[in-house]
């Protein structure tokens, strides 16, 4: 038979599209799940290593001393349940209030170089709930 003629017709690329990309958002997903969580438990753990020398940081922006140790273990516990289906999106939405009001936190103290990391993460933390909203 002639391969010249041979009908391709059949083979849809818009199928072979959206399974790359499903994929190439899952992969992403799940790298930025990673880079998320290895940060903010890491920002956790610094808590509970620091103690006092951050206590008095958390003082001055007006908070009381067991706010530190609350968001600490927030932190800690929010990365974890990044990686639980069942509590993936809590999760998410929970760590993203916390960069927020970091951010918030920093801004109005006037620490506009403590800022951006906090930034970052909030962006990622929404990115990766957008993507996890498009593969159900």
């Amino acid at each position: 038979k002639n391969m010249k003629n041979k009908n391709y017709s059949n083979i849809n690329l818009s199928n072979y599209y959206f399974a790359l990309m499903t994929k190439f958002k899952s992969i992403t997903y799940w790298i930025l799940t990673v880079i998320i969580s290895l940060a903010i438990a890491a920002h956790g753990l610094l808590i509970f290593i620091s103690g006092a020398k951050l206590a008095s940081v958390f003082a001055g922006w007006g908070y009381a001393p067991w706010f530190m140790y609350f968001i600490g273990i927030a932190e800690i516990v929010g990365a974890t349940g990044l990686y639980v289906q069942r509590t993936s999106q809590a999760a998410r939405i929970c760590l993203s209030v916390i960069m927020a009001g970091a951010v918030t936190t920093h801004l109005f103290h006037g620490e506009f170089q403590m800022a951006p990391a906090s930034a970052v993460l909030l962006i990622l933390l929404l990115i990766t709930l957008y993507l996890k909203k498009e593969q159900k």
